[in-house]
């Protein structure tokens, strides 16, 4: 009888052989792999299958022909998949003994959980937090829980989130398909915002468990160029145009638009980032250029996949006020 496929670990990889080799040597010596797949979806890793057939036969390695951006990159790691459960990973990452089990632990205890996300530490000083998780607020501003905070215990409790990281969370796969999967047309940013917002508005929830652990390369958020700031605030506008009920799209997307060119184009004028200027103005007419496909998976969220009303999410405290939380 052919072993079952528990849990897929899918790793989108760039370019990369340094970072995800790390990432590989963390799973096969913390992971029990008895019912764990690793899927490494790839783009422009030059001798990546001589690579992991020598040193990761373990890895079921696709390699693609274009770069078409992480979120179409985990969508077709999920679509190969066998596992239960997706545990969604990225090259830059360590995982801790015992993660995958905590995680399992969790969303088997609670049906009514679809995501989890471990704790996320800093991989160069682990006595310092990446994230216990993220909020969001109904004009898109997000906040990331406990960011560089020293890590003292004050997050050790499981709890309900907004959203999960992209740096590391584990989905139930029957949620994931039923939902759509990641927008891949969010290229990079957001698209795990966005993948949690339908989880909530499915009905389900998303928790962050603190036995759980991943270590995570974190990078500098002054290194802001435009073309971060292009699909950062574009797929910002259009994770709310697709979720929000409808009152609270007509009310929040204006506020948002306008705080977003306000405050951006101010920062920019001040600091004479002429890039930045046109690439926040590119976003938001790439959005009324598109928004005929952007009202069609509008469509989807709202008569596919939700459930409950935005104000259940409010009273759950993981959708936040206007204002409440600081870009």
């Amino acid at each position: 009888m052919a072993k079952r496929t528990l849990v897929s670990v899918i790793i989108s990889n760039f370019k990369d052989i340094k970072n995800l080799k790390r990432c590989l040597e963390s799973i096969k010596e913390n992971v029990s792999l008895k019912y764990v797949e690793v899927v490494v979806v790839d783009y422009g890793t030059a001798s990546l299958e001589a690579f992991t057939r020598r040193y990761f036969p373990f890895v079921k390695l696709i390699r693609l022909k274009r770069d078409v951006g992480v979120p179409a990159q985990r969508n077709i790691g999920a679509l190969v998949s066998k596992g239960d459960y997706l545990f969604f990973l990225d090259n830059d990452t360590n995982v801790c003994n015992g993660c995958i089990e905590n995680l399992l632990a969790v969303l088997k205890s609670d049906l009514s959980i679809a995501v989890a996300l471990p704790k996320t530490l800093v991989l160069s000083n682990p006595r310092y937090i990446n994230t216990t998780g993220g909020f969001l607020n109904v004009i898109g501003n997000p906040s990331l829980r406990g960011y560089l905070e020293k890590d003292m215990g004050q997050y050790n409790h499981i709890d309900e989130i907004f959203y999960a990281q992209n740096s590391g969370f584990i989905i139930r796969k029957d949620v994931f398909m039923n939902i759509g999967m990641f927008d891949s047309s969010y290229y990079f940013y957001f698209d795990e915002t966005d993948l949690c917002f339908r989880v909530w508005l499915y009905g389900y929830r998303v928790v962050y468990v603190p036995t759980a652990v991943i270590l995570h390369k974190v990078s500098s958020i002054r290194n802001i160029n435009p073309v971060k700031v292009f699909y950062y605030e574009r797929n910002k506008i259009i994770t709310l145009i697709k979720n929000l009920e409808l009152k609270h799209m007509l009310i929040y997307v204006p506020i948002a638009v306008a705080y977003l060119l306000i405050a951006r184009l101010l920062s920019a004028i001040k600091r004479r980032k002429s890039g930045v200027i046109i690439a926040t103005l590119m976003s938001q007419l790439w959005i009324l250029k598109n928004l005929k496909s952007i009202i069609k998976k509008r469509y989807f969220v709202q008569f596919r996949v939700r459930r409950v009303p935005d104000s259940y999410l409010m009273c759950k405290g993981v959708l936040k006020a206007i204002f409440s939380l600081r870009q």
